[in-house]
């Protein structure tokens, strides 16, 4: 997600990227493996906060789609693999977490709505930021119930709703696409948390577009002579 690690990169945040294993149907529910890979990941990261300058309190994750629901069962779901070695004597679920066009997370049978799993929300959950799309080709209710359920449990939750924008539409800004704004919001609901240090830069500062960076240093890179 290039324009994600603009974002991360001019708010002086520094962001990991996970590589997880994938879904299966080996374990009671597919998320377990890449559930106790975030929580690995979140593991070692507070584990290292000192070496690497970091705020262990302040340790978020954001996920797209199916990313979604990995975060949120390391958010709510405290069973996890037995601890390996000192790393995982480190809290293993995010401080605060972020779900973009989540996939399913909703269990709708039996008539009451509740989260797939049987996870559920408390007071001490991490607060949660919430983007959908109404035309989305997941129902909108998938984020609609999730911030019921994390209001009636008084757990902090902001969730935004968009009348367009389908599945997909990333971190970068497109024009007429207000939906992929989100990233402001998402800034200001940090800075609100506590969790952003920004630079001393105008509020209006645009991040620069870090493919546009990339493009832009391959143009300097000399072209390969040819072997005599």
């Amino acid at each position: 997600m290039l324009g994600l690690g603009a974002f991360a990169q001019n708010h002086c945040m520094l962001a990991f990227i996970l590589k997880h294993r994938v879904p299966t149907k080996k374990h009671a529910s597919p998320a377990v493996g890449p559930t106790e890979d975030l929580q690995r990941a979140i593991a070692l990261v507070k584990h290292n906060a000192q070496q690497w300058n970091l705020n262990p309190d302040r340790v978020g994750a954001v996920g797209f789609s199916s990313g979604s629901l990995m975060i949120l069962k390391a958010a709510l779901d405290t069973r996890s693999y037995e601890a390996l070695d000192d790393v995982d004597k480190q809290v293993r679920r995010p401080d605060f977490i972020m779900l973009i066009y989540s996939a399913p997370l909703i269990d709708f049978t039996g008539g009451a709505k509740s989260l797939i799993d049987g996870m559920q929300p408390t007071k001490d959950s991490p607060n949660a930021f919430v983007v959908h799309a109404r035309d989305d080709y997941i129902p909108v209710e998938n984020a609609l119930t999730l911030a019921r359920l994390y209001n009636e449990a008084d757990a902090p939750v902001e969730c935004h709703i968009f009348d367009t924008g389908g599945h997909g539409f990333g971190a970068r800004t497109v024009a007429d696409a207000p939906i992929t704004n989100w990233p402001r919001l998402c800034k200001s609901w940090m800075k609100d948390n506590g969790w952003l240090e920004s630079r001393d830069r105008p509020e209006d500062h645009e991040p620069p577009d870090l493919a546009q960076l990339i493009q832009m240093r391959l143009q300097q890179v000399p072209a390969p002579t040819e072997p005599k």
